[in-house]
């Protein structure tokens, strides 16, 4: 059984990252929190970006709080030949490295992979990817979903397109990155002198892949896909609706079995029997009617009477939650999804557990996020064997 970090299906895999972006922390997070050591090199003085977003707890960022999670920190200015030197000793001892510098950008900074062979996997984050004619072009969040076509699926189809609440393209490029680099990991390498894997991981790729069938469809039909709000066009009834208290409520009821609880909770097993709802086609067909008989029902209920009629019924039902919702969560408290980080800088407060778990282990709460350079005597000195000495000599020229 995992009991602790030291145990954790990646202990003994050291991970260095290199840059900074939503994408690169994603990518850290999900292999720290599965007991990997991450490091972050970072400069001095200013450090990683996520340090100046938003919001904040004092002087000190929630976004970095979060992002930062269950890693090291170490500052080492790139741009001194000294400071790329120490870098590079950090890059051969690792297995994996997640670098976000742009296209080239470890090359410029001779730290490319001419020489380096300790490595088993380099995953390499940008906007855009790290070839082709628009390569050098930034492609942030929004940038990215609109170029992939995911932002021109979302929000309802008389409106402009609607960006998600959160960084989705760039988290999921975190976490293809990691998959990336875990597969980099199960493969034997062929000898001493083969190089890491380089994986090529473009934020704009990673929203396409979340379009499912969109581009089969135009190429194969001529089909061209389009915004359908919160009703597509596949499935009725389906939606969010709005509650006697005015809550909202997401309710499905595509399936014939999924439709049969819904009506009942509903006490409107009658119809089933209604033809044009005797089917998922025809209630597809028929998605107006179907969609606005559920949203009258709700509309004239409370939401905890939806909740026990949904539930008693067997029939899917989610409150949209916002965070006091998330904290009173009954089902949420009793699996551990949310975990305490005791933070010296912030103090303890709550957030995401770690995600996946190992079935029938302890979950291991994350480490808090890292001050700028904590662990420069412990890595620069315990464990790269700089004397302390010098270490303060590179500290005072700015290197570190």
């Amino acid at each position: 059984m995992i009991a602790n970090a030291d145990d954790a299906l990646l202990a003994g895999v050291r991970a260095v990252l290199v840059g900074s972006g939503t994408a690169l922390s994603m990518f850290g997070a999900v292999l720290g929190e599965q007991g990997a050591d991450v490091i972050r090199i970072e400069a001095p003085a200013r450090g990683d970006d996520l340090r100046r977003r938003g919001p904040f707890a004092g002087d000190h960022s929630l976004t970095w709080a979060v992002a930062a999670r269950s890693s090291r920190s170490v500052t080492c200015a790139l741009a001194h030949p000294e400071g790329r030197a120490l870098a590079r000793r950090l890059l051969e001892g690792a297995a994996v490295i997640g670098e976000c510098l742009g296209p080239g950008g470890l090359e410029a900074l001779d730290l490319g992979l001419e020489g380096l062979r300790g490595p088993r996997a380099l995953v390499r984050f940008s906007g855009r990817g790290q070839a082709g004619p628009e390569a050098a072009q930034e492609a942030p969040e929004v940038v990215a979903l609109a170029m992939s076509g995911l932002l021109g699926l979302t929000g309802q189809p008389e409106r402009p397109p609607v960006p998600f609440g959160v960084r989705l393209a760039e988290q999921l490029a975190g976490v293809s990155g990691a998959t990336a680099a875990l597969a980099a990991l199960l493969d034997e390498p062929a000898g001493d002198e083969l190089g890491p894997v380089v994986i090529d991981l473009a934020t704009h790729s990673a929203a396409l892949r979340l379009t499912e069938w969109t581009v089969a469809a135009y190429d194969r039909l001529g089909v061209e896909r389009h915004r359908e709000g919160n009703r597509p066009s596949s499935v009725a009834p389906l939606d969010v609706y709005l509650t006697a208290d005015g809550d909202h409520v997401a309710l499905v009821g595509g399936s014939d079995a999924n439709f049969a609880r819904l009506v009942k909770a509903m006490d409107r097993e009658d119809l089933l029997s209604d033809e044009r709802f005797a089917s998922s086609d025809a209630r597809v067909a028929h998605g107006s009617e179907i969609n606005g008989l559920v949203a009258s029902w709700v509309h004239s209920q409370r939401t905890d009477e939806v909740e026990r009629r949904c539930l008693s019924c067997g029939a899917p039902f989610g409150r949209v939650a916002g965070a006091p919702d998330i904290f009173a969560n009954a089902h949420l408290a009793a699996r551990g999804d949310l975990v305490t980080i005791d933070d010296p800088t912030i103090g303890p407060h709550v957030q995401q557990a770690p995600h996946p778990r190992v079935v029938g282990a302890a979950p291991i709460v994350p480490t808090p996020a890292p001050t700028l350079g904590q662990h420069n005597e412990q890595i620069w000195c315990d464990e790269l064997g700089i004397t302390p000495a010098e270490l303060d000599r590179l500290r005072a020229s700015g290197i570190v």
